[in-house]
């Protein structure tokens, strides 16, 4: 079989049974996705599905987050892949978010690429 005729019956095996990719991250809001897009690099969405909760009940806005230390939301992600990167990340993330965006997460993808965290996603992504 060419790959070709694999790569089409992969791509129509998931049109008839997986029509709507959704993430098995857990999250109510913008700003929830983001804290577990940004754990959930080099990380499983089941590791980061049972740090959020405690962590966005101390934090549960940019507000809040922005204004705790990394070393602080470390104690809370340190079961994870890379804590202290990642401590740095959502507070800097949350002080941009407050600083130039009002504590509401952008629309654009663009504005949202600037945040920190948000683009070793991206980078984690492309070398899948």
């Amino acid at each position: 079989m060419t790959i070709k005729k694999r790569i089409e019956l992969t791509i129509n095996y998931f049109l008839m049974n997986n029509q709507v990719a959704e993430t098995e991250l857990t999250y109510r809001t913008p700003f929830e996705l983001m804290v577990a897009v940004i754990l959930s690099a080099q990380c499983t969405d089941k590791r980061v599905n049972m740090i959020t909760p405690p962590l966005l009940s101390k934090f549960p806005d940019a507000d809040k987050m922005s204004k705790a230390e990394p070393e602080e939301i470390f104690e809370y992600i340190k079961s994870c892949s890379y804590p202290n990167n990642k401590s740095k990340h959502l507070s800097g993330m949350s002080r941009m978010l407050v600083k130039e965006f009002g504590g509401v997460m952008p629309s654009d993808p663009e504005l949202l690429q600037k945040l920190p965290g948000s683009e070793e996603k991206q980078q984690t992504l492309l070398h899948r």
